[in-house]
């Protein structure tokens, strides 16, 4: 701290307290995110900061978030040659779809100006089920009562920040090829009221050191609780003045003063602070007690729109239409953070993977050629103007990953057309869309934005997509999971040179499952889907390639890698000269230390060669800046070696 309180100068403060094992600080740090069964606090009982800095390993990660997606997908990625991490928890074990977004969202929007080198969501997928291909024929049973779709499927959403707080409201139309509001529209925005009086019996515990008292929620659209639906505005009448403001905290670890509440959406538990040290819930309730002598009385209302999720109100206070909401995809939000980040801080890749044969509702499992080769399906077909003709099927099929036209489900599920035009080349993709004003960011279903080529921006350079499961033991226990996260550690992790592409590197981490043969494995490579090959010689990675289309210079990871390493190089070269003068001298000099930086990379066989050009013209130096034009010729990697046999007779 400083000691002057005008006058400059360097102090010393010596902190004790912080010895420990740290992680090498320059090998590549991994961003990490995930659900835990745990939501860990500070010694003093507040909530944890995050990103939080790992320092010692797995096991520190499971001591403070217990099991979940955080910790799996650390594991993993350890497992892959990670050994750099910040982590951030996303929420809770058994949160649905929608939360998890939401999660992500929160953290990418605090995080994408933060440096870092990979990032991996644990638990999410290319291919999560969403209301926009159909889904939601599987789920929205007659009476009204969507659990299950609330739990399993991605909606249409809304966000906005207020207060510094991000608000969303979710919107599962029933019709999504036209959108149009009916009586699953957004246009039905009552509520049922129901009452509950906080009786013993209603009560599901109190922890006398926390504070905090339970109670599940009855009633609800149907007979039962319908878990998503409660608006988050609970009252108590009957209790003594310390209640008559109930206020809605985003964490149990902030409900700190009496009557707040913290409410579990997908159990309908909820957690009320009434205040610690009663021996037991009768006391805590009796102390409650307004002057009747009256146990008090918990008022909630349920939507009886059983498609629309909006705790906060918002359809109404912002007079939302259905053109507010958007579609939202796990792979496109983490390419257009990792895009958003790379533009302003340093360049950093995603990792993710697609749902494995249990997950996408198939009734077989790995090891199954039929179900397999159901799980790869195949690609769209294309007409003669180059446009999807006939959707394709399985993971090949994706939207994403081919294009596909308006159609609909057997089960009676709908779906509207996806970059099915000719323009797309039967391969559609990531690509930048126009921010809104309320998220701050691009939608997947915006305007599509243009560089200074003229060329879309493809999102899908900044993310790999892995196809492939393995088996991995980790605190005791086997389970199935993506390789997304351990494909990351090793690409990632600092052992493969950068010149240096995945393409048939061995993949030394867990079991792989199933027997995808090479064909299969090739088609998907076609459609940027990275796997794990089963070779004679130990499994491998079938072909190092971003999650970008063909006609981006960007499809390959290695050359993405070199990119990378080439831009944070001259960022780094030139972050001594910032705030410096623009003199003859100083430009030289940067011009210099670029140039040297570059024939370092061509030396080390990083890149092949390259050309720049430091552009300062007169009125750029009045304006203080800079402007690096630069071309890369990349390490190309080998991609095949072909063998010409002939015969001779002597």
């Amino acid at each position: 701290m400083a000691i002057f309180d005008n006058l400059p100068g360097v102090f010393l403060e010596m902190i004790d307290g912080n010895l420990t094992i740290f992680p090498d600080p320059a090998s590549p740090l991994f961003f990490i995110l995930g659900t835990s069964e745990k939501e860990p606090t500070n010694a003093d009982g507040s909530p944890l900061s995050y990103p939080y800095i790992v320092t010692q390993g797995a096991a520190e990660v499971l001591e403070l978030f217990g099991t979940g997606t955080l910790y799996n997908t650390f594991a993993e990625a350890q497992a892959g040659g990670a050994n750099n991490f910040i982590v951030w928890r996303t929420g809770n074990t058994d949160d649905p779809l929608y939360k998890q977004y939401e999660g992500l969202f929160k953290a990418y929007a605090y995080m994408y100006d933060q440096n870092m080198d990979s990032v991996i969501p644990g638990g999410v997928y290319l291919d999560s089920r969403n209301v926009m291909d159909g889904d939601l024929a599987f789920n929205y049973a007659p009476n009204g009562d969507a659990t299950s779709l609330k739990t399993d499927v991605l909606g249409r959403a809304y966000c906005k920040e207020v207060d510094g707080e991000w608000q969303f409201a979710w919107w599962w139309p029933e019709n999504t090829t036209t959108l149009a509001s009916s009586t699953n529209g957004i246009a039905q925005t009552s509520a049922t009221a129901n009452q509950v009086q906080l009786n013993n019996g209603e009560v599901d515990g109190y922890n006398s050191s926390t504070g905090l008292i339970g109670l599940v929620l009855p009633g609800g659209v149907s007979d039962s609780f319908t878990p998503g639906f409660i608006a988050n505005s609970l009252s108590l009448t009957g209790a003594t003045p310390e209640f008559s403001t109930m206020t809605s905290k985003a964490t149990v670890g902030n409900c700190t003063s009496e009557g707040d509440y913290w409410l579990h959406e997908t159990t309908g538990l909820v957690l009320i602070q009434v205040g610690s040290g009663f021996a037991d819930a009768a006391a805590a309730l009796d102390d409650m007690e307004d002057v009747s002598g009256t146990r008090p009385t918990l008022a909630f209302s349920v939507p009886n729109n059983p498609s629309l999720l909006d705790p906060n109100n918002l359809i109404a206070s912002e007079s939302l239409a259905a053109s507010d909401f958007h579609e939202v995809n796990f792979a496109y939000q983490l390419a257009e953070f990792c895009h958003r980040g790379s533009e302003v801080v340093d360049t950093r890749f995603g990792f993710i993977g697609v749902r494995d044969i249990a997950g996408t509702g198939s009734s077989g499992d790995w090891g199954s050629v039929l179900h397999e080769s159901k799980w790869v399906g195949k690609a769209a077909s294309l007409g003669t103007d180059g446009a999807v003709s006939v959707n394709g099927s399985g993971l090949l099929g994706n939207k994403f990953l081919s294009g596909r036209i308006q159609g609909t489900l057997t089960s009676g599920g709908d779906f509207p057309a996806f970059q099915n035009t000719a323009d797309f080349n039967g391969e559609s993709g990531f690509f930048l869309c126009d921010d809104t004003a309320s998220a701050q960011r691009a939608w997947l279903d915006g305007v599509a934005k243009t560089d200074s080529n003229g060329n879309k921006v493809d999102l899908g350079k900044y993310i790999s997509i892995m196809g492939s499961w393995i088996n991995v033991f980790n605190n005791g226990t086997s389970y199935n999971c993506s390789a997304a996260a351990a494909y990351g550690g090793m690409v990632m992790g600092g052992s493969l040179p950068i010149a240096s592409a995945p393409t048939n590197k061995a993949f030394t981490t867990g079991t792989l499952l199933g027997t995808v043969s090479t064909p299969k494995l090739d088609a998907l490579a076609g459609k940027r889907v990275v796997a794990v090959q089963r070779k004679a010689t130990g499994n491998v990675v079938t072909d190092g390639v971003t999650a970008a289309t063909s006609s981006s210079d960007y499809r390959r990871l290695s050359t993405m890698r070199q990119v990378e390493a080439a831009v944070d190089g001259i960022r780094t070269v030139g972050e001594p000269f910032l705030g410096e003068g623009m003199t003859g001298v100083h430009i030289a000099a940067l011009d210099t230390g670029i140039g040297d930086f570059l024939r370092t990379m061509v030396r080390e066989g990083q890149i092949n060669d390259y050309r720049f050009q430091l552009v300062v013209t007169p009125q750029m130096k009045i304006l203080g800046q800079a402007i690096v034009q630069l071309t890369l010729v990349p390490a190309f990697e080998l991609r095949s070696i072909t063998v010409s046999v002939g015969l001779s007779a002597t």
